[in-house]
């Protein structure tokens, strides 16, 4: 008999649907005794009409507390974010943008919390165990589909490395997130497809994982949403309702956010991405399939194969042929959306491989072998 524990790691307030941030932004600004309110994005959505709305949501929000944060949120950009709510005095951080900017958002609002100012890595690790009631609260409006709006999980590239260091601290959790697809209007075709692959990543590192109950039902009823709605969105269905569609499957797939997080794609994309300036979507489009073949080699101690199976309406029988089945399924529709389909497309040499493949394997417990085997497959296609 299976038995075990769910715990609700989402943040509390989900807002979902076409208007919901001009609806809802500044009541939940109001309820949590904010007024002042710094907003983080990225360059590409200065003088955007999703910025211009966001700032028209709540008398909050003004222009002038407003700070940009790079791909993969460099430390620094977190140092900027909680410098500006330390001068202004902001009590909350809203974040207008993908993951880089949602980390950064959570990080700066972590940082700003201290006695002390923030100057270093270590500094940040320091704050990890603070109260969710001492920590500037965050709220996320995502213009992606990258999910990191969905729990107390964030990571920064460091200044010396430029690998991806993460952190899961519960304080960190957005108080709201706002699914309104009217801010992903002109999200960028590739970034708003890969990072529907990454939503898909997550929804099958999670099923495979086979978390609980309730992630297990949210990450089945994901995968089958995701593959539909991205290949509507390919074919030219680029509505309201399709984007929304995305954004709900995107959330289904992220309920079980540690065990997706620890998820061997993930892992190794983000060995790579930071140090190779592989945005995340892009990593889990090359990365998945040679993931997922690596599984049918090895299946054992698995779970949701047969949910995966129903999910990709897979006719092949067998964890080994459903798996790699699978991979083909995936492979194909990164292939339909015009995405990356080989890591050689981003110019990654041998040798940088073999040096992720040591750190994941440190991570993961998966021999360093059979990581850069994974690796070199995906760079061979």
């Amino acid at each position: 008999m299976r038995t075990g524990v769910y715990r609700h790691l989402n943040p509390l307030a989900i807002h979902y649907g076409a208007g919901v941030t001009a609806e809802h932004l500044d009541s939940e600004l109001t309820a949590l005794g904010a007024s002042r309110a710094v907003i983080v994005t990225a360059d590409a959505l200065l003088g955007s009409p999703a910025m211009a709305y966001l700032v028209a949501s709540s008398p909050a929000l003004v222009a002038e507390r407003l700070v940009t944060v790079r791909a993969h949120a460099p430390f620094q950009d977190v140092l900027a974010i909680a410098r500006l709510v330390r001068a202004s005095s902001a009590d909350a951080v809203v974040a207008l943008g993908g993951g880089s900017a949602i980390d950064a958002a959570k990080l700066g609002s972590l940082a700003a919390s201290g006695a002390d100012e923030v100057l270093h890595p270590g500094d940040l690790s320091a704050l990890a165990a603070r109260p969710p009631a001492a920590v500037v609260a965050s709220l996320a409006v995502p213009t992606t589909l990258s999910a990191a709006e969905l729990c107390g999980a964030a990571g920064y590239a460091d200044p010396d490395s430029r690998t991806k260091v993460g952190m899961f601290v519960d304080a960190m959790n957005p108080a709201a997130v706002f699914y309104d697809p009217v801010v992903t209007e002109d999200t960028p075709e590739q970034l708003w497809t890969s990072t529907g692959i990454r939503a898909l990543d997550h929804a099958v590192e999670g099923l495979l994982a086979g978390t609980n109950p309730m992630s297990d039902e949210l990450a089945a009823a994901a995968v089958p949403a995701l593959v539909n709605g991205l290949r509507r969105y390919g074919r030219g269905d680029r509505s309201s309702q399709v984007r929304l569609e995305l954004q709900i499957g995107a959330w289904k797939a992220y309920n079980a956010p540690r065990e997706s997080g620890a998820g061997l794609s993930h892992v190794m994309g983000k060995a790579i991405g930071s140090v190779h300036g592989i945005p995340h979507g892009m990593t889990s489009c090359v990365l998945l399939p040679s993931v997922l073949r690596h599984y049918a080699a090895h299946p054992a101690g698995l779970s949701g194969i047969e949910r995966l199976r129903a999910g990709l309406a897979i006719d092949a029988l067998g964890p080994r042929d459903i798996l790699d089945a699978a991979a083909d399924h995936i492979e194909q529709l990164v292939g339909e959306l015009a995405l990356p389909t080989s890591l050689r497309t981003f110019g990654v040499l041998p040798e940088a491989l073999a040096a992720a493949s040591a750190a994941v394997a440190e991570r993961t417990g998966v021999a360093a072998n059979d990581v850069l085997r994974i690796y070199q497959a995906a760079a061979d296609r």
